[in-house]
């Protein structure tokens, strides 16, 4: 029966997740498989990969194909670098301590690498959240400035109007209090026009004497 390495596809929709498995090649993508021996997550910085080496070497050695992907993680976990090193074994180039050896060293090249290149990425995101940090508090301090100065102009404004009111009201006072004198002058004026309508009065006398010495 041919075997296959491959991916079963798990998780929601547009953030998948696989488990690498080990099916009959006729067998459908998400269907029935034989054996589970890992899981593969693309979504995390590095890429998580969880792997049963000895059952992965095992079925490789024993014919099953890889998925180019599934080939990519027996390379990336060090199986076909394994399965490599055991040919040489079988050939009589080394024993297999010194086998062991070389893969060891690998392994420990590898993890450093991995290592690294996590350090890296955890040290541009945080870099990344110091900039974001940094951008929105100098957003926010542009922001707190041009409030303060509009708000000084509109004060600013508002005194001006408050003094020039003040400066108006001070230049109508006078003006105002003159009125009532004005207001008297003209109230006297007919009584010092009166003065000579009362003058015939006074004529009157001398006619009531003549008026008395034509009776007698």
């Amino acid at each position: 029966m041919p075997t296959r390495i491959r991916l079963q596809r798990k998780g929601k929709k547009n953030r998948p997740y696989y488990h690498i498995v080990i099916a009959d090649s006729r067998s459908p993508r998400d269907g029935r498989y034989i054996e589970r021996i890992g899981a593969y997550d693309p979504n995390q910085v590095p890429a998580f990969v969880e792997l049963n080496f000895d059952r992965a070497l095992e079925w490789y050695r024993k014919g099953a194909q890889p998925s180019d992907t599934c080939k990519a993680i027996l390379s990336y976990r060090g199986v076909l670098y394994m399965d490599h090193l055991m040919r040489g074994v079988s050939k009589g180039a080394f024993n297999e301590e010194e086998a062991q050896r070389r893969f060891d060293m690998w392994l420990n090249e590898k993890n450093t690498k991995i290592e690294g290149k996590r350090k890296s990425v955890e040290e541009q995101a945080a870099k990344a959240e110091a900039d974001r940090v940094a951008a929105e508090t100098k957003k926010a301090a542009d922001m707190a400035a041009a409030l303060s100065a509009k708000l000084a102009q509109e004060g600013a404004a508002e005194a001006a109007a408050e003094e020039a009111a003040a400066e108006a009201a001070t230049e109508e006072a006078p003006a105002t209090e003159e009125a009532p004198a004005a207001e008297a002058a003209a109230e006297e004026a007919p009584a010092a026009e009166a003065a000579p309508e009362e003058a015939p009065a006074s004529e009157e006398k001398p006619a009531e004497d003549g008026g008395e010495e034509k009776k007698d």
